[in-house]
C-alpha cells in the first residue's frame, strides 16, 4: 500500500492542515451563502411536484390548471369611531372608495360601504388580483386608508390579501435569520462534539 494512501485519511486533522480545512470551509460558506437564500425562488411546491409525471392524478391536476382563472383576493378596509361615525368620516370613506377603484381587479368593483348596526363602523371590500403585484396593491390601499383620516377615526386594512402580504413579509425576514441561527447551532454542536474546529 502506498505511503500517501495511509496519510490521506488523517491529513484534514493534522496540526496545520486542520486550519487550512477550516479556512476552506469558511471561504465556501461566504461564497455560497447568498445562493442558499435563493432556494425559495426555484423550489417547486405545485400539486404535481411530488407525483410521477405519468400518474393519473398528475394528469388531472394539469388539466384543471386550464380551467382556473386568475384568482381574486379581497382587502377589507374598516373605519371605526367610538360614539359613532361623523359626516367627515363618511366623506373620507366615500373618497377612499373612489381611490380604491384603481387597484380593483379588472372587471371588479369596490364594494359599497356597509355600516355596522351600532353606527360606529363602516366596512368596504376591495377585490384585488392575486398576482405578483398584490403586496404593492395592499400597501397602496393601506396608505390611502391611513391618509388624511379625521382625528379620532381608526382605519385598518385586513382580509385575505392583507394576511397573505403580512405572512410573506414575515417569512422573507425569517429566511436569512433562520439560516444564520441554524449555522451557528450546527457549528456549536460540532465544536462541542469534536472539541476542535
Amino acid at each position: 500500500m502506498p505511503a500517501w494512501s495511509k496519510r490521506l485519511p488523517v491529513l484534514p486533522g493534522g496540526r496545520r492542515s486542520k486550519w487550512v480545512v477550516l479556512l476552506a470551509w469558511l471561504i465556501l460558506a461566504v461564497a455560497l451563502g447568498p445562493l442558499a437564500g435563493k432556494l425559495g425562488d426555484v423550489e417547486e411546491n405545485g400539486p404535481n411536484a411530488f407525483l410521477p409525471s405519468g400518474a393519473e392524478s398528475a394528469q388531472v391536476n394539469t388539466e384543471l390548471e386550464k380551467f382556473r382563472a386568475d384568482e381574486l383576493t379581497a382587502a377589507v378596509a374598516v373605519y371605526t369611531r367610538d360614539g359613532g361615525l361623523t359626516a367627515a368620516d363618511r366623506a373620507k370613506v366615500a373618497a377612499d372608495r373612489a381611490r380604491f377603484a384603481e387597484f380593483a381587479a379588472e372587471g371588479q368593483r369596490v364594494a359599497r360601504a356597509e355600516p355596522s348596526a351600532d353606527g360606529q363602523a363602516l366596512i368596504t371590500t376591495v377585490p384585488l388580483s392575486g398576482t405578483d403585484g398584490l403586496t404593492d396593491d395592499v400597501d397602496a390601499v393601506r396608505e390611502i386608508a391611513d391618509a388624511d383620516a379625521p382625528p379620532g377615526l381608526t382605519t385598518e386594512v385586513g382580509g385575505p390579501a392583507a394576511s397573505l402580504t403580512d405572512t410573506v413579509e414575515v417569512f422573507n425576514s425569517l429566511d436569512s435569520t433562520l439560516m444564520i441561527i441554524t449555522g451557528a447551532v450546527v457549528a456549536a454542536l460540532l465544536l462541542i462534539t469534536y472539541r476542535s474546529p
